[in-house]
């Protein structure tokens, strides 16, 4: 059984990869910008907070699942960034994400 922030940690990660993946699906060239992932957790059951939001947000960049880049007219932190999927991070998805073999899909960075 995992523990609760473990469970939390996971379930705003994937909502992340899905809504990337979505986006990449849709135009592989678009990058999603931080205020419209945290709309797409609005409608949650669970109630996520931006700072939350954002520690998963660079913990998936440090997986190299996902890529995040300054948005236009933005630089700085998190929320001023824009995210995009990366090649490991669309195979992690499609995969159902296996958590316990996240190692194959990060390259063993953890």
């Amino acid at each position: 059984m995992i523990s609760e922030p473990t469970a939390r940690s996971r379930s705003i990660r994937e909502t992340i990869l899905r809504i990337l993946a979505n986006a990449y699906g849709a135009n592989p060239t678009v990058c999603i910008l931080a205020d419209h992932l945290y709309r797409g957790f609005s409608a949650s059951v669970l109630q996520f907070g931006r700072a939350e939001i954002d520690c998963e947000l660079v913990d998936l960049i440090e997986d190299g699942l996902i890529a995040g880049q300054d948005a236009p007219g933005g630089v700085g932190p998190v929320a001023a960034k824009c995210y995009k999927t990366t090649s490991r991070g669309r195979d992690f998805f499609r995969a159902g994400c296996p958590w316990d073999k996240i190692d194959e899909f990060t390259g063993g960075q953890r």
